[in-house]
């Protein structure tokens, strides 16, 4: 989008290049040599109409991408005077300003969001303040809540876009990552492979295991074929003392 939205739409929407925003730079990886990103966009665009979206639902896609693009540009820092309440850095107002404009709410709403939480005590609503850490996590969370509402919608509008009444058949082909790790693992990189060994799991429970005995309960010849079957790295997540119920007891430990 940073690299292929025409001028017209870079200026209402306030977008500069990619290598400006946080949530796109820390990867250190702004282009890839191979890869041309606007040639990309355009074609992404004309599938997009070929699909449904035409020229204004597109511009509402944009619109939510720049908004969570400046939201993360969105810099809070502690309250010199009181640790436990953070302030928005003066440098970033105007980052506060575009993203509330894109929001559509005023820029006080969007800085009493970002800085306080509500609290209902006796049937009143009172505002306390966040700290650096909740703050911080509260304006990430709320831009992967933007991120994933239209990521759910635009999966919605396809589906409802290739729908037919007709009755039809279809293949589908399940693609698994398999289990990766990192330098730095994250509790949801490691919620993702044990989704991932799950997947695995599954798709060698119908495609070897059952497949191969309704083969043998039929009377059909078939070659007996070796898998390496996971089932040990999915004890070590799901087991009474598995990692996962560790986690949980640890959680709950007061």
């Amino acid at each position: 989008m940073c690299a292929g939205l025409p001028s017209s739409l870079r200026l209402a929407l306030s977008i500069g290049k990619a290598e400006e925003y946080r949530y796109l730079n820390q990867g250190k990886c702004i282009s890839i040599s191979t890869v041309d990103d606007k040639s990309q966009f355009d074609s992404t665009r004309r599938a997009m109409k070929i699909l449904g979206f035409d020229d204004d639902c597109q511009l509402q896609i944009f619109q939510v991408l720049a908004t969570i693009l400046h939201l993360g540009n969105i810099q809070l820092e502690a309250n010199q005077r009181d640790s436990e309440s953070v302030n928005i850095s003066s440098k970033f107002e105007k980052e506060v300003q575009i993203t509330a404009n894109l929001m559509g709410i005023k820029q006080a709403t969007l800085s009493n969001i970002l800085c306080y939480r509500d609290i209902s005590i006796g049937g009143q609503i009172l505002k306390k303040p966040l700290d650096f850490k909740q703050a911080v996590d509260g304006r990430d969370a709320m831009a992967k809540i933007l991120y994933d509402q239209l990521f759910n919608w635009i999966l919605t509008k396809i589906n409802e876009s290739i729908s037919s009444s007709l009755s039809w058949h279809s293949i589908g082909v399940l693609d698994i990552f398999g289990f990766e790790f990192f330098e730095n693992n994250s509790l949801e990189q490691l919620c993702i492979n044990y989704c991932n060994e799950k997947l695995q799991y599954m798709y060698n429970s119908h495609v070897f295991q059952l497949e191969q005995k309704e083969y043998i309960s039929e009377g059909i010849s078939c070659e007996n074929i070796d898998f390496v079957d996971n089932q040990p790295c999915l004890d070590f997540f799901e087991k009474p003392m598995g990692i996962l119920s560790i986690l949980d007891e640890e959680c709950r430990f007061p």
